[in-house]
């Protein structure tokens, strides 16, 4: 234990060889706290660049996510219009057969009115 007060000069020695324990007691405390405070200090650094490195990841990827969104859009786009495409062209080669289906019903139709005709002509 540290003494302020005045001492013996006798007793000199004793007191100072008293107060080197606390007082390397101290500076050895005040080390290993040093320490640690330089420990926590790089593990603080380490996880700031941990989150910017993570930040960074998110970063990029959101702009992939973006990315693939966008390329999915544009294939559902191109899906829908082949799609549309396709029908259309069923559609018209339905409206083609059809059309045959229909001129050759007229011409049936022209040709049993003409055999109507003969048969009441006779």
């Amino acid at each position: 234990m540290l003494r302020w007060w005045p001492v013996d000069p006798s007793d000199k020695p004793a007191v100072l060889q008293q107060q080197e324990r606390p007082i390397a007691s101290l500076r050895t405390c005040l080390a290993a706290r040093g320490q640690a405070l330089a420990r926590s200090e790089e593990k603080r650094r380490t996880a700031e660049a941990d989150v910017e490195a993570l930040r960074l990841r998110a970063t990029e990827a959101e702009a992939a996510l973006a990315e693939r969104e966008a390329v999915e859009a544009e294939a559902l786009a191109q899906m829908d219009q082949a799609h549309a495409e396709d029908i259309a062209r069923r559609t018209s080669l339905h409206l083609a057969e059809i059309g045959a289906v229909q001129e050759e019903l007229d011409n049936l139709r022209a040709g049993q009115s003409a055999e109507l005709g003969e048969i009441e002509r006779r």
